[in-house]
């Protein structure tokens, strides 16, 4: 039983009843799929709507004394009635409401007679309509006028109200959520003042045929300004009901509920039946956003797939190719039916293939002849020939010319260019020895590259492959790639033999940014010490070959920090011995002495002031700052060096087996 504790104040001593409205219900004007809480609304057309609700609340408004030992029913139970309608025109809403005391037990009044409550004004405008965006929302407002004739159940004075509304699509059903403020006279009812209030529902209504359906409304007040928590300054109530149609305009709704929370109007037991007059206007039965006044397809909701969206109706295959929308990525365009990617709806562009055969030195080679074949494909052609293919198809290679030996090979065309040039090599017949690269990234996809016998001339590496004729002997090669760390890889190359050294090269960890070679990765030292840890060697090595590889860069001061822990002095120490254990491991690598110097600044230069982990691991740091170079240099990558993979793939004419030379540690 839901009461009301007070120490039974004057009110009820004097069997004086205050001015107070404990009459907490109200019946939404056009709420759709609940009972209390209000809806956005839809925006579709100019009607009005009208409910007629009768209802019974028990105990609403009871006071007790602390012992137990005397109860005044204030209201003790009541029938009511609620006459509420509105007008509908576009995204504006305007109604009120108009409640009937019909029967009214009270301790206070005599004769149980009932009257007029507290008559509304009742307004709303939609701002999202929740069936174009995702989620609807609205503004509403009510202004309570002070016309009720049952002390209880009415203000002493006008009451406004301003909330916000917001619902959502969840499958079929429909959440609402109302927040707002009541702004109203003050009465004082001993242990609690009923003041301004903040006002809060939520319901959730889901059909469970074409015109009927559940919902559940949960509705609650917070007193302003009573201090501390007090239960009688917040009533809770949850109502369950539903909804059937009459009539294409007539519904019947109702619900049965209980309070929660002992609060003021919450009563132990309330149950409301309404019957509503719910024209929709001009109707959109399908919920597609067309009205069925303009809608070919009343009955069957528009696709929106950009293709004759105004009339209504869903068009399952736009192009009509024979693939469904839904199916097709181009549900504009007729796919093409051409034996490549039929299934995705797309008319796919052919690529232009250029195929060229050359000496090992780029140049053309006399008395070539050319033969490329596929499926259902021949061409031949001296030196080069050209032709467009779909993507992704296989080509095979047979070329030849005297004096050089002959080419069988193939290519895949790309899918992604929309010119691709194949180029091969025509190797001579008096090589001794043939090498023969592939190039790919760790994903296994062939990469443009370069490479080099050492710090040789480069060499192209087209589409990840090249070749090249060599004597017999060991070689160490370097390649380099946009993008990628350069790559060295040692091999033998033996008389007669062809050998395919497979290079997969790793992202760039290092770059020469304005001022600094930036490292991407960090330097790590064992703790509290100045020993380099093995997985910084292969960083640091790309730091060695940029200076290698860059003489124009003529002083790099290799600088150590440390956190803002431990002492300031033993800091600069260990950062001064870091810095110069960098330093010796780029020397040990080849870099000339007079271009470095090492500096420790312990603590001093922190990139974070903060005091804490993040901070700590952001100032543990080793930079390399130019302070001397002969020009300004555009930022460029510098790549890995050493500790990628690097495996071959040996393809004798005779012989046994070659073993890859391990890559340097």
């Amino acid at each position: 039983m839901l009461t009301w504790l007070a120490l039974l104040p004057t009110l009820a001593l004097a069997q004086e009843v205050q001015p107070l409205d404990a009459q907490r219900y109200r019946v939404p004007i056009d709420s759709t799929m609940t009972n209390w809480t209000d809806d956005s609304g839809v925006s579709d057309g100019d009607f009005a709507r009208a409910r007629l609700a009768l209802g019974f609340a028990n105990d609403p408004l009871v006071f007790t004394s602390l012992d137990g030992s005397q109860r005044t029913d204030v209201v003790g139970s009541m029938v009511h009635g609620e006459l509420a309608g509105g007008y509908n025109a576009g995204r504006f809403r305007v109604g009120a409401q108009v409640p009937v005391l019909i029967a009214v037990a009270s301790d206070l009044t005599e004769g149980g007679g009932g009257g007029i409550g507290d008559i509304a004004l009742d307004g709303r405008v939609n701002l999202v309509d929740r069936e174009i965006q995702a989620v609807g929302f609205a503004l509403g407002g009510r202004l309570r006028l002070p016309t009720g004739s049952v002390p209880a159940l009415s203000s002493n004075g006008v009451v406004g109200e301003l909330q916000a509304i917001a619902d959502v699509k969840v499958g079929e059903g429909l959440v609402a959520a109302n927040l707002g403020a009541r702004i109203q006279p003050k009465t004082d009812l001993g242990n609690v003042i009923v003041n301004d209030q903040l006002f809060y529902r939520l319901g959730y209504g889901v059909p469970l045929s074409e015109g009927a359906g559940l919902s559940v409304d949960l509705s609650g007040d917070v007193n302003f300004g009573n201090g501390g928590v007090n239960l009688q300054g917040l009533p809770l109530e949850i109502m369950a009901g539903g909804w059937g149609t009459v009539s294409d305009d007539l519904v019947i709704r109702g619900g049965i509920g209980t309070g929660l929370l002992p609060g003021v109007g919450a009563p132990n037991f309330r149950a409301v039946a309404m019957l509503s007059y719910e024209p929709s206007g001009d109707k959109d039965t399908d919920l597609d956003g067309l009205f069925d006044s303009v809608d070919a397809c009343p009955e069957r909701a528009e696709d929106f797939d950009q293709y004759e969206d105004e009339d209504g109706c869903p068009e399952l295959d736009n192009d009509g190719d024979g693939i469904a929308d839904v199916d097709d990525s181009c549900p504009l365009v007729p796919e093409d039916f051409d034996g490549y990617k039929d299934e995705d709806g797309c008319v796919d562009p052919l690529v232009s293939v250029s195929v060229k055969v050359v000496d090992p030195n780029g140049n053309a080679v006399p008395g070539t002849a050319i033969f490329v074949t596929s499926e259902d494909f021949m061409q031949q052609a001296p030196n080069s020939l050209a032709f467009e293919s779909q993507p992704e198809r296989t080509y095979t290679v047979d070329a030849g010319a005297p004096g050089y030996q002959a080419l069988n090979t193939t290519f895949v065309v790309p899918e992604q260019d929309e010119l691709f040039e194949a180029v091969f090599n025509l190797e001579p017949e008096d090589i001794v020895g043939t090498m023969r690269v592939k190039v790919t990234d760790p994903e296994g996809n062939p990469i443009d590259a370069q490479w080099a016998i050492g710090r040789g001339d480069p060499v192209p590496v087209v589409n990840g492959a090249a070749s090249a004729g060599l004597e017999q002997g060991d070689y160490e090669f370097l390649f380099r790639a946009e993008g990628f760390a350069p790559t060295r890889a040692t091999t033998t190359v033996v008389k007669q033999e062809e050998r395919t050294l497979v290079v997969v090269m790793q992202p760039a960890k290092v770059k020469i940014a304005k001022g600094k070679i930036e490292i991407l990765e960090k330097v790590f030292f064992d703790t509290g010490k100045s020993t380099i840890k093995s997985e910084s060697f292969s960083l640091l090595e790309q730091v060695a070959d940029v200076l290698l590889d860059n003489p124009q860069i003529k002083k790099v001061s290799v600088e150590g920090h440390t956190d803002q822990r431990g002492g300031a002095s033993s800091n600069k120490r260990l950062s001064q011995s870091r810095a110069d254990s960098v330093m010796k491991f780029l020397t040990e690598k080849g870099v000339d002495a007079s271009r470095l110097q090492a500096v420790g600044w312990g603590e001093e230069k922190p990139v974070n002031e903060a005091n804490d982990a993040e901070a700590w691991e952001a100032n543990r740091r080793v930079e390399f700052v130019i302070l001397e170079q002969d020009t300004v240099l555009e930022e460029v990558e510098v790549r890995e060096l050493e500790g990628t993979e690097t495996i071959v793939e040996p393809v004798p004419a005779e012989g046994a087996p070659v073993e890859a030379a391990p890559a340097p540690e």
